[in-house]
C-alpha cells in the first residue's frame, strides 16, 4: 500500500471523527508545519547572512540555533525601543491636562419690530 493510499484513509477516517479531535488533529499538524517552517527559515538565514556586528564570525555561530537567537537579540531590542517609545508617548499625553475656555458673546434680543400681541379671551 503506498504512502499516499494511506494517507487517503486516514483523511477518511478523519473525516468521520468528532470535531473536537478535529481540531486537536489541526492544531497538531499546524504546530509541526509551523517547526518545518521555521527550520527551514532558520538554515537560510544562516546559509545567508553574513555577521552585522563587524565582528568576525566563528565557525560555531554558522549554525541554525545561534542565528535565530542573535535574530530574536535584534528583534528583541528593536520591539523594546518602539515600546518603551510608545509608553512614553502614552505617559505624556496621559500626564497632559487640558483646559477649555467657553466665552460667549453678547446676545441681546430687539423687541423694537415685535407687534404687540393684545390677549383674547374665548368664550
Amino acid at each position: 500500500m503506498s504512502p499516499l493510499h494511506k494517507m487517503r484513509i486516514f483523511l477518511r477516517e478523519l473525516q468521520k471523527k468528532s470535531d473536537e479531535e478535529k481540531r486537536r488533529w489541526i492544531i497538531a499538524l499546524t504546530a509541526v508545519s509551523m517547526v518545518f517552517v521555521l527550520a527551514i527559515w532558520g538554515l537560510s538565514l544562516s546559509a545567508t547572512i553574513k555577521n552585522l556586528g563587524g565582528e568576525p564570525s566563528t565557525p560555531q555561530q554558522n549554525n541554525f540555533v545561534a542565528t535565530f537567537v542573535n535574530g530574536l537579540h535584534v528583534i528583541g531590542g528593536a520591539l523594546t525601543d518602539r515600546l518603551s517609545g510608545l509608553a512614553d508617548r502614552i505617559r505624556t499625553s496621559v500626564q497632559r491636562t487640558n483646559s477649555v475656555t467657553i466665552r460667549s458673546t453678547p446676545f441681546t434680543v430687539a423687541t423694537t419690530s415685535i407687534e404687540a400681541v393684545t390677549p383674547h379671551s374665548f368664550p
